[in-house]
């Protein structure tokens, strides 16, 4: 299921804790060396970008980095700063964890909708996942001016 957790520069959680957390829990993993979590990292950056409808050029425009920079952070040869993950983040409405991890933070979710979906049929479960993609699809052509980088 795709779902997606924007942070504002006001809520309780920022985006730096988000940041924090998804690092201890790679740090606690010993099966992978950090060269390969940068790559797959980069890799979610270009999945994510792709989806939401921007060119590596339009991204790196967004976040106040080169292209040449931006094309290597994508492929994994070169780290962004802390400043520049953020950017990132906000520029693909999407979280750390789901850049970091591959996984996205559900604490936008309501308990009780969790709760349900665990009820429902594997069906049930890609008909739900197949209007999220919709959603996303539907709203990604205006992100851009719903969340301007700063």
């Amino acid at each position: 299921m795709f779902t997606i957790l924007h942070v504002s520069q006001n809520s309780s959680v920022s985006h730096s804790s988000l940041f924090n957390l998804a690092l201890v829990r790679l740090y606690k993993r010993k099966d992978r060396d950090m060269e390969t979590y940068y790559r797959d990292m980069g890799k979610r950056i270009a999945i994510r970008r792709n989806e939401s409808k921007i060119n590596q050029a339009e991204l790196a425009e967004l976040v106040g980095i080169s292209n040449n920079h931006m094309s290597a952070i994508e492929n994994g040869r070169q780290k962004p700063s802390l400043d520049t993950f953020v950017k990132i983040c906000n520029a693909l409405c999407t979280t750390p964890d789901y850049l970091l991890l591959g996984v996205m933070h559900t604490g936008n979710i309501p308990q009780d909708v969790l709760d349900k979906l665990r009820l429902c049929k594997t069906e049930d479960i890609d008909l739900v996942a197949s209007i999220v993609e919709l959603l996303v699809n539907r709203n990604s052509d205006n992100h851009k001016n719903k969340y301007p980088i700063e």
